[in-house]
């Protein structure tokens, strides 16, 4: 599995329901919570093309799509943040939460989805996965039986608390992950467009043109070439231009015609 190395720091603001990329909201000023997710740190919106691989994702594992609704899984509510595995896996955050994972696997060909301890609480309560009773596990430990490879179970101690993700494997139950139950952490509900999430992050893209500007003109006026740019119609080369042209530099622009426009 490909090590990325490198996670970008995001955080969730809690007033307008948005991912940042600062600490602190442009719009309502609010301190936003950290993100916990994994390398790289790639998140993105879900669209429509997410959202039916995730349901079918849903129908693979438990025979019903039920947990889309109950996971509040829906386009501009949801986003998507990659994640090292042998195939394509991604985790799913919505409300500020990730509710878990969905991952093509090869040997079925078919895409699935992988319980976390938030959606494994609404499995439960679905009655949608086996439910083994301990108060202590370890990795690997054996649970029971099971007559579907990679079916999922969930460990729950004495008290009802979510301990440990297990999975079938020849025929077994075992335990693959352990975790902590989400206690009472709740999704947050207030909608929100992609034209929030760009107020919301207004400090931060403002600082982030204010430097590319600043490096495009010191490396001009370093090298004292002619300026030239590729312009293609798509929104990387537009982006460049318009920087180009920002600070002050008059550059050639060589058109590469794509077709695609």
């Amino acid at each position: 599995m490909r090590k990325w190395g490198y996670r970008v720091r995001l955080y969730w603001c809690a007033n307008c329901n948005v991912p940042l990329r600062q600490k602190y909201c442009s719009r309502c000023g609010g301190k936003g919570r950290e993100l916990s997710i994994v390398e790289p740190g790639d998140i993105r919106p879900a669209f429509n093309g997410d959202i039916g691989i995730i349901k079918e994702a849903l129908l693979t594992e438990f025979g019903t799509d039920i947990l889309l609704k109950e996971l509040n899984i829906a386009p501009e509510a949801t986003f998507l943040n990659k994640v090292p595995h042998y195939d394509d896996m991604k985790n799913v955050v919505v409300g500020g939460i990730i509710v878990g994972r969905f991952f093509f696997d090869p040997k079925i060909m078919k895409w699935r989805w992988r319980l976390n301890a938030y959606s494994a609480k609404a499995a439960i309560d679905y009655g949608l996965v086996k439910v083994f009773r301990r108060d202590r596990v370890k990795p690997l430990e054996v649970l029971g039986d099971s007559d579907r490879e990679g079916e999922q179970a969930v460990v729950t101690d004495s008290k009802g608390r979510i301990i440990a993700l297990a999975i079938a494997k020849k025929g077994k139950f075992r335990v693959q992950t352990l975790l902590n139950d989400p206690g009472g952490i709740e999704q947050l509900k207030r909608k929100a467009s992609f034209d929030d999430i760009i107020k919301c992050n207004d400090d931060y893209f403002r600082s982030l043109i204010s430097r590319s500007i600043q490096h495009l003109a010191l490396f001009s006026d370093k090298v004292k070439l002619p300026v030239v740019c590729s312009f293609s119609g798509g929104k990387d080369s537009l982006v460049a231009l318009h920087l180009a042209l920002q600070a002050g530099l008059e550059p050639t622009i060589l058109f590469n015609d794509t077709g695609l426009e």
